[in-house]
């Protein structure tokens, strides 16, 4: 499962299902105009959630950053 901590932030994983060793690749996107205010205004982190079945490692997160600016 991918989930991120915002709703203005969307992530989808090409493959859900991997071999160990394996990899995919996650598409990210951000709209700060999902709010309709200036909540996005400024820098932002908005964090990517990966769950995993491996006991060791049951969320894997990474993090993007970026500087909305009013148009």
């Amino acid at each position: 499962r991918v989930s991120t901590s915002c709703s203005c932030t969307h992530a989808e994983a090409e493959r859900l299902v991997l071999e160990p060793y394996a990899f995919t690749k996650i598409k990210v996107s951000f709209d700060p105009a999902v709010h309709q205010d200036d909540t996005d205004l400024g820098e932002i982190t908005r964090t990517i959630f990966v769950d995993t079945d491996q006991p060791n490692f049951p969320q894997v997160e990474a993090q993007i950053t970026a500087q909305v600016v009013k148009p």
